[in-house]
């Protein structure tokens, strides 16, 4: 929303205009960057932010390894049964603002219809308050009352977050794409 807002001081010029459209039409996610039909910024870069688990950790707590969980309710079911063994189910560190960026990015943003939405919210028309905008918020609550996030998620950035996951310490995390070939090397590629 940062280019958007700079569009809507007329602090900047769109690039429609300026970048051949058959260029422009290249560009992956520019619906953030989109408004009266133009288009405001070019985005950086597209990574994927992928949950990895441990296959050792999963099958430890009598779950099965070949079959991860793929809804909210078997995430939490899943949850439950690591922890009862005394495995973290998942781990993560936000003491420098990206896991919480990440959650919003990856999770929070699924309840959303179109960025025109986060639109609609900035400029007054509808509010970050509304259920569509914390409903993440509720799930991530979830996952720290029931104790199943490490109690130090504050404390460690990002990277020493995933850290604790590739010293075999928690059942989940989630990484860059990038990340997940270095996972890879440490902890095996099953």
């Amino acid at each position: 929303m940062s280019v958007l807002s700079q569009a809507w001081s007329s602090a900047i010029v769109p690039l429609t205009g300026l970048i051949p459209a058959s260029e422009i039409k290249h560009w992956a996610g520019t619906a953030e960057n989109q408004y009266g039909g133009k288009v405001w910024g070019m985005p950086l870069y597209l990574i994927g932010i992928p949950v990895v688990y441990d296959k050792t950790l999963f099958q430890k707590a009598g779950l099965d390894p070949n079959n991860p969980p793929t809804t909210w309710t078997q995430f939490l079911s899943v949850c439950a049964k690591l922890k009862a063994k005394g495995i973290t189910p998942f781990v993560m560190g936000n003491k420098d603002g990206f896991a919480g960026a990440w959650l919003w990015s990856t999770f929070g943003k699924g309840s959303l219809n179109s960025v025109d939405d986060v639109k609609r919210a900035v400029v007054g028309q509808t509010h970050f308050t509304d259920p569509q905008f914390t409903s993440w918020l509720t799930a991530l609550q979830t996952l720290r009352s029931s104790g199943y996030l490490n109690d130090d998620v504050a404390s460690l950035d990002l990277n020493n977050g995933a850290a604790l996951f590739v010293k075999g310490q928690a059942a989940m995390t989630f990484t860059t794409d990038a990340n997940v070939v270095s996972f890879a090397h440490v902890l095996g590629e099953a």
